[in-house]
Order: C-alpha cells, then structure tokens, then sequence
C-alpha cells in the first residue's frame, strides 16, 4: 500500500548567526519564525514516517531550523485546497510543494546528500 501524507513545517532563522556565532551560552541566538514548507511525502504507510522522512531532509544548522507542525493524509489536503474553485491558489500551492519519496534513496539538499 502507496499512501500519500502531505507535512506542513515550520522554519526559524537566527540572525544572530549571521553577525555572531549565533550560540545560546554566548548570548548570541536571536531566533525569529519565518515561512515553512508543504511537503507531500510518498511511499509510506503511516504518517509517522512521512514526518520522519521530512526531518531526514530538512536543513538544521546553528542558523536555520525547519520542522514539521502539522501532517494529513493527501486526499484531505487536496479536497480543502481544491474546495476554494481557485485555479491559481491550487497551481502556486503545488508549485511551491517539495514532492518527496522515500523509496529514492538520496535527494540533495543545498547540495548536499541527504539519505533516507
């Protein structure tokens, strides 16, 4: 069984990277929650391990941080995005959306190899 989960994250900057070394103990970490991302994750068959997929690839550094906040199943997903009959919403959405498939083993991700 081929599923499809769909995982909404979450990303927050330090800026206090970007000047400093951006570390707690230095008193340099200035977090600040940014956009996030739409994920549609195939080839599980529970939805713990799409979310477990997206945090294999999302970036984490002293800078960035990108997490998952919310996950349904792509049908339900696609029936509320569908449902506003706005051709252009549902075009950009899935534009924007990283499609991921966990029986790829490797993706690259600013380039670097991330293995699932």
């Amino acid at each position: 069984m081929n599923v499809k989960y769909v995982v909404h994250t979450q990303a927050m900057e330090n800026y206090g990277a970007h000047a400093e070394n951006g570390k707690w103990q230095d008193g340099n970490a200035y977090w600040k929650f940014k956009g996030g991302d739409t994920y549609i994750v195939e080839g599980t068959e529970r939805v713990q391990d799409a979310v477990a997929a997206v945090i294999a690839y999302v970036h984490q550094n002293v800078a960035w941080k990108e997490f998952p906040v919310k996950w349904e199943d792509y049908t339900s997903w696609w029936d509320e995005l569908t449902s506003r009959n706005d051709a252009t919403l549902v075009e950009r959405e899935l534009e924007r959306t990283i499609k991921l498939d966990v029986n790829c083993d490797k993706y690259a991700f600013d380039g670097e190899l991330v293995e699932f």
